[in-house]
């Protein structure tokens, strides 16, 4: 999902901004990370039969690892946060004034994966 924020130029120890650890500690007090099987109802036994069933299941649960559907905050953060933006571009330059930025965010961590954006041009 993309979002556009201020740069705030000010980064920790581990190269995030400081909006972006706001934001995170904001986001995880709203929706508790999916930490146990017990945080959240999603995903149920049905969706895990599901999920096992696929012939690519080793990919979604390494190891048969039901803990890697532990995604229950992904899923609410990503929701809460929205998964698009629309951005002006003027005379082909992005119309994001003196500080803004445009933002990826992935809130699920529960295994590494590869993500794609998809960005249309609409107009001139």
């Amino acid at each position: 999902m993309f979002f556009f924020e201020e740069y705030v130029h000010d980064i920790d120890e581990n190269g995030n901004e400081s909006l972006q650890v706001d934001l995170n500690n904001v986001l995880e007090k709203i929706i508790p990370n999916h930490n146990s099987a017990e945080t959240y109802v999603y995903p149920g036994e049905e969706h895990y039969a599901v999920v096992e069933s696929w012939p690519n299941a080793k990919d979604y649960l390494p190891d048969g690892d039901r803990k890697a559907l532990w995604n229950g905050d992904a899923h609410l953060k990503a929701t809460l946060v929205g998964s698009s933006e629309v951005f002006d571009v003027d005379q082909g330059k992005l119309d994001a004034g003196n500080t803004g930025s445009v933002y990826f965010a992935d809130f699920d961590r529960t295994r590494p994966r590869q993500r794609k954006c998809k960005i249309i041009i609409i107009g001139d």
